[in-house]
Formats: C-alpha cells, structure tokens, sequence
C-alpha cells in the first residue's frame, strides 16, 4: 500500500501538471489566434483520447484480470457501429453500456454487471443527485439479493 504522504504528493503535484496544461492554452494563449496547423491537430484530441482510454479496457478488462472477455468486446463493436450509423454520442454510448451490461447477465456474470453499475452510480452521486443515486442504490440492493 502506499503512504499517506507520497499519495498527497503525487495528487498535488499532478493537479499542478494539469492546471499548468490547462493555462498555458487559456492563460498565456488568452486572446491571441493560435495557428491553423496547431488547430488542425487540437480538432483530433478527443478522438484520439478516448480510443486510448478504452481500448485497453476491452482487449484486457481488469475485471477479468486482463483476460480478453466477449460482453466488451461486443460492448466495444456495438458502440463503434452506433456511433459511425448515427453520429451521436449519446447513442453509441448507451448502446455499448446495454449491450455489455445485458450480454454480462445473460452470461451470468451478474455480479460484474451489479459491480460497473455501482461505479456509475457513485460517479453520478458525484456530480450531485445524491438523492438518486440512493435510490438506485436501493434498487441495485433487491436485485443483488435476487442474484444471491
């Protein structure tokens, strides 16, 4: 486990980094016109992040430790089928989260399904619905103990 100390420091110093980041494009760019070629390669960055975010996700889940599993691999194609037929976000996105959440419970992987759930419940008692994030944990509770 790592120490308290060694923890705080690597979370402010990469809260550091990422303000530093951060000002150098708002901060010092402020209202100045940035080059076409510097905007021609910025267009590309969430492309080619999320890709990156995920991609290690489907190939090696840590949820199978690293074992390569069919419901994110097929998660992983529905979504990119979604998104390229529909252009929308949105869509893809859900799209993927069914498809991986109902393929893990028609597997009987319940328990894995209930474990991702759980995380986005939490994230988005983050993001202030506290209420609601309750509720659906009560919810997630009953179908726990239908799996048990």
């Amino acid at each position: 486990m790592i120490e308290t100390g060694t923890l705080w420091t690597i979370i402010i110093l990469l809260g550091i980094g990422s303000f530093g980041l951060r000002f150098v494009f708002t901060g010092l760019v402020g209202n100045r016109a940035m080059p076409d070629w510097l905007l021609r390669h910025l267009r590309y960055t969430a492309v080619a992040i999320l890709p990156a975010l995920v991609a290690p996700q489907v190939m090696w889940p840590t949820a199978t430790d690293g074992v390569f599993d069919i419901p994110r691999a097929a998660a992983a194609v529905v979504t990119l089928t979604v998104g390229l037929a529909t252009k929308n976000v949105l869509w893809a996105v859900f799209s993927g989260a069914a498809t991986l959440y109902g393929l893990l419970f028609l597997l009987g992987k319940g328990r894995d399904a209930i474990t991702h759930i759980t995380d986005i419940i939490f994230v988005i008692a983050g993001c202030g619905h506290s209420g609601q994030a309750f509720n659906l944990l009560h919810q997630l509770q009953r179908v726990e103990s239908l799996l048990d």
